[in-house]
């Protein structure tokens, strides 16, 4: 049985790291350079989209599509509302780095 580390983002939601990354190393590999890199190609509008409440059940529709052609076994409503939470913190540290 595999254990996965769970990294807090906020008090009610986790991000599950996959085996064998720590904290220090998914940080490091969010503040990269072709990480900040590829971040600062998307459009800080898009940002403020996935952040914004009214537009919530949208980016959930969004990302089960998505999640139903690229990965059925997490094509869930629950794995897809960790998956904005996640997009939620990434585009939150990139608006306050921009």
């Amino acid at each position: 049985m595999s254990t996965k580390k769970k990294v807090i983002i906020e008090p009610d939601f986790t991000i599950p790291l996959p085996e064998g990354v720590t904290l220090p190393e998914f940080i490091t590999l969010i503040n990269g350079e072709k990480n900040q890199q590829l971040l600062k190609k998307i459009s800080p509008l898009t940002f403020k989209y996935i952040l914004d409440e009214n537009n919530h059940s949208k980016v959930i529709k969004s990302l089960l599509k998505t999640l139903k052609q690229t990965d059925l076994k997490n094509a869930t409503k629950e794995y897809a509302e960790k998956m904005l939470g996640a997009m939620r913190e990434v585009a939150r540290i990139s608006i306050k780095s921009s």
